[in-house]
């Protein structure tokens, strides 16, 4: 492990400042960094770093960090100035929404050994989401939005290894998307400068009773870089959102890496998984019909704009990704696609006129699909509507078909007195529905999620 992060440290160092700049220049996946350069830096210069010697393969606590010096005047000097990076991250102010809203922001570590943690996220991504199937918060139903972040790269990200992957998003597309194109590379996890950025740099909920969670996951001790655990969670309390932590690991070695302190400082719960546990996968006669459903499904998509063969190409794609994870997570996804928090009204008409964003007779003809451009916005309208009814039918069918599966699951499981593997879903769910219920949401069907 020592050779492992003394290698991955001294290609960090190797980084100069203009390599730096040029990463903030990306959009979306930029890494958080300041918004101005650091006094006195000469970027042509080589970053040496001394390591200090550990008696362990584990990473050093934070107060062996304070005493790491890196040396160099094309980067952070000393311990004190990742602080200055740490106060420079981006600060984003609340929101108020005219809709009941569920806020995940998901904190997942990308060093080396995580690539279980990555392909469980991607693998039971639609599951997690499923679980709000059919919930409200007194009479309405709530948005869904996602947000994305990855910590311990091995790119230094001016010192922090943090990167924000995704603001608050309905795209749930978007946010499939996202999570296959990570890729695991390994180096430092400052989890407290993690949670700060992902609880000030983002467009939460104003509203107390909003549901608003992060979930950090990682399996190196949780009190790494220049800040405490206090200093971590001090924007989080204020905006009262909740931290659920993820251990990869064995419990016990969560808590004596203070997972557990964090989950109870956080409001959260402290959940353990084993990272590379596989899924329990148990067939029903309901799964064909559904991916089945969901083939009609895409059918009633109507694309337009400049973002409309962009999105209906990103379905296409996170539908096949799902399949390539495997078959349960492919359901999970048809399911998803039958609630109206998958909504897509940015790219298909169907949705757009459904949520009342789009005006047919000011529509540009140039933007509709060729087998469209012909018609008046009264002939318009109509194709429209046909195509609506059509798909609130599918989704109907889909609805009744995922009835059915559960309860056949449910008898399976009996039967083979089968328990889930601690895997992201099967601990995150009951985490996030002790939650909702605590804030005063309620589901329509007050049924248990799926256990496959």
């Amino acid at each position: 492990m020592m050779q492992k992060l003394t290698y991955k440290l001294t290609c960090i160092a190797t980084l100069s400042l203009s390599g730096m700049l040029n990463a903030l220049a990306q959009p979306q996946q930029a890494p958080l960094a300041p918004s101005a350069p650091i006094p006195n830096v000469q970027s042509n210069q080589p970053i040496q770093v001394q390591i200090p010697q550990q008696p362990s393969n584990r990473l050093p606590k934070q107060q062996q960090y304070q005493q790491q010096q890196v040396i160099s005047s094309g980067a952070p000097t000393n311990y004190k100035d990742l602080k200055h990076l740490v106060n420079e991250l981006p600060k984003v102010q609340t929101k108020s929404y005219d809709r009941p809203q569920i806020h995940l922001a998901l904190i997942l570590d990308v060093s080396g050994s995580m690539e279980g943690l990555l392909n469980q996220a991607r693998e039971e991504l639609w599951k997690v989401i499923n679980l709000f199937n059919e919930i409200e918060y007194q009479g309405s139903s709530p948005e869904i939005r996602v947000a994305l972040y990855t910590h311990g790269m091995s790119e230094a990200s001016n010192g922090l290894f943090l990167e924000k992957r995704l603001s608050l998003t309905t795209d749930l597309d978007q946010v499939s998307e996202i999570l296959f194109s990570i890729k695991t590379r390994g180096s430092l996890e400052f989890s407290p400068s993690s949670l700060l950025a992902a609880s000030q740099g983002l467009e939460w909920s104003s509203a107390a009773n909003d549901f608003k969670a992060i979930i950090i996951a990682g399996n190196e001790e949780f009190v790494q870089g220049p800040l405490t655990m206090k200093e971590g969670f001090r924007v989080a309390k204020e905006r009262a959102l909740i931290t659920h932590t993820i251990h990869c690991g064995s419990p016990e070695q969560g808590i004596k890496d203070l997972w557990k302190k964090a989950a109870q400082l956080g409001g959260g719960q402290f959940l353990n998984i084993n990272q590379n546990a596989k899924q329990q996968y148990i067939e029903t006669p309901f799964d064909d019909q559904i991916q089945e459903k969901n083939s009609q499904l895409n059918k009633t998509y109507i694309p337009y704009g400049r973002l409309g063969k962009r999105g209906i190409a990103k379905q296409k794609a996170q539908d096949m990704n799902a399949s390539k994870m495997s078959k349960a997570s492919a359901i999970q996804r048809s399911i998803t696609k039958s609630n109206s928090y998958y909504s897509n009204d940015q790219w298909d008409l169907v949705d757009a006129y459904r949520k009342k964003s789009i005006n047919l007779a000011k529509i540009q003809t140039k933007s509709l699909p060729k087998e469209l451009q012909s018609l008046d916005p009264q002939a318009l309208e109509s194709y429209i509507r046909n195509k609506q009814k059509q798909r609130n039918e599918i989704q109907a069918q889909i609805a009744k078909l995922k009835n059915k599966r559960s309860i056949y699951l449910k008898e399976e499981r009996s039967k083979r007195a089968l328990s889930g593997k601690k895997r992201l879903d099967s601990v995150l769910i009951d985490a996030l529905r002790k939650q909702a219920l605590s804030l005063g949401f309620k589901w329509k069907v007050n049924a248990l999620p799926e256990k496959n």
